[in-house]
Parts: C-alpha cells; structure tokens; sequence
C-alpha cells in the first residue's frame, strides 16, 4: 500500500527526509542513501484552508484543494469582516 493511503492523507501533504535529503516522488529509498537502520524523519502538512466572511453574517471554512465549503459559522449579530 501506498503511505498516503496507510496514514489517510493526499500524498501532496507528505514529505520524507533522510537527514536534509528529501525524497522526490521519482527517486527510491537507496538513491538518497537510505539503508537497514537509517532514520528518516516524516513531515505531513496540514490541508490548507480559508477562511472567508460575508454581509450575510456568515463566515466559511474552505477546502483550498477541493474547493468545498467546510463549514459556515452561523450566528453573528452583524455582517463579518476579514
């Protein structure tokens, strides 16, 4: 299984370092000198997102990736500035 798949995660939030050396997508473990009892050091992104307000009293959370609305935040008094 693919390690995007294992953890649950797009593999565009994933990077792994063997010391300062980074794994391209195209390279495999030994071609940046990776061997039996290297450590390696995982890096996941957190998605990106945005947040947006409206004259609507709204504010809403983003999907940068997606493009999908996350969640709206409901309940103010007066329109939302950002």
């Amino acid at each position: 299984a693919r390690l995007c798949e294992v953890l649950g995660v797009p593999s565009y939030s994933i990077r792994i370092f063997h010391g300062t050396v980074e794994l391209t997508s195209k390279a495999a473990l030994a071609d940046i000198g990776v061997c039996d009892g290297s450590q390696l050091t995982l890096v996941i992104s957190a998605p990106l997102q945005v947040v947006t307000a409206s004259k609507d009293c709204t504010a809403k959370l983003w999907s940068v990736a997606s493009g999908k609305c996350l969640r709206t935040l409901e309940g103010h008094e007066a329109q939302v500035n950002s």
